[in-house]
């Protein structure tokens, strides 16, 4: 398939732009298989920032800046509208880490393969019910570490549960998959009982997640909440990019829309601000906010702000 890319410049990076929207309508929350709109290329990051502050004084600070345009962060490869490879790299231009996505008749996704440095890391199973992700696996060496069964009202996931987890401590340091939502399911693993296994409930207005509560039973919960925008999410639309919200990009991007702000019952505050073309996202920002403390006396706050761009593929 010829490609063509479509150059636009916002500011000083250089950004690409697709076609339009497909006139199908994809079918968000988890269940089915739909077309995609504009297809990510590129993901750039521009630059970070950190500081810590304390008691409305600075107390250090630190800022880190990219080189123009930006940082390569991810680069999409397609067939269609199924994701083929997905490269990340690391600073230096480099490729830290591979996945390849596999399918299976149906054309959903039943496997993907994580590649460190060429070399299999681990690996996850995607099992259905028609044509909705029910459950799925994550394997290193061929030995189960995680594993979760998803519950559905309709189309949309509702609950995600924990269903078997490794005492290996690969287990509890890995961070993909729902693990990124069970975010202190490390602070409880020690007292986490095997017959009462943590979950996670989702709740939705309209197409979009705008609370998940954290419960890990005889320990406590945790819930964040979240705002969107009115435009279209670009991790959002078909089957492969709702294994990609499972396991990696983060459960909200099962939304149609665009998170703006979260909050979070334990200090977390996130705010995210967006540029856009043709109703997606061509620049995203977002700050982040930690109060802790006291110690000895003096709160800290720790500020981070990242910025991030997005390429789009063209097809012909």
């Amino acid at each position: 398939m010829k490609k063509l890319f479509l150059s636009a410049l916002v500011g000083c990076i250089a950004l690409l732009t697709s076609c339009t929207q497909d006139s199908a309508s994809p079918s968000g929350g988890g269940g089915g298989t739909s077309t995609v709109g504009k297809k990510i290329s590129q993901v750039y990051e521009a630059s970070t920032s950190t500081s810590y502050v304390s008691n409305d004084q600075v107390y250090w600070e630190e800022i880190y800046h990219y080189s123009n345009p930006s940082k390569l962060e991810d680069e999409w490869y397609w067939d269609g509208d199924k994701i083929d490879q997905i490269d990340h790299y690391w600073g230096n231009d480099e490729v830290r880490c591979t996945r390849y996505f596999y399918y299976n008749n149906a054309g959903n996704v039943n496997r993907i393969e994580s590649y460190y440095e060429g070399e299999l890391s681990y690996y996850m199973l995607f099992y259905y019910n028609d044509s909705k992700i029910n459950k799925f696996e994550i394997y290193e060496d061929n030995i189960l570490y995680e594993a979760y069964e998803l519950v559905y009202s309709g189309d949309k996931i509702t609950r995600a549960n924990c269903i078997y987890y490794s005492d290996d401590e690969k287990s509890s340091d890995r961070q993909i998959s729902f693990m990124k939502n069970f975010q202190h399911f490390k602070d409880h693993k020690e007292s986490i009982q095997r017959d009462d296994l943590p979950y996670i409930i989702l709740t939705w207005t309209g197409d979009d997640i705008t609370k998940i509560r954290e419960y890990y039973p005889g320990e406590g919960n945790y819930t964040t909440n979240y705002t969107y925008d009115n435009k279209n999410n670009p991790y959002y639309g078909s089957n492969a990019l709702t294994a990609y919200a499972i396991f990696d990009s983060g459960i909200t991007n099962l939304s149609q829309h665009n998170v703006k702000s979260s909050h979070s019952s334990d200090g977390y505050d996130y705010t995210y601000s967006y540029n856009y073309y043709e109703n997606y996202p061509m620049q995203m920002s977002y700050t982040s906010e930690y109060i802790s403390g006291p110690y000895d006396d003096i709160w800290y706050k720790d500020c981070y702000e990242y910025r991030f761009s997005f390429n789009y593929l063209v097809e012909e």
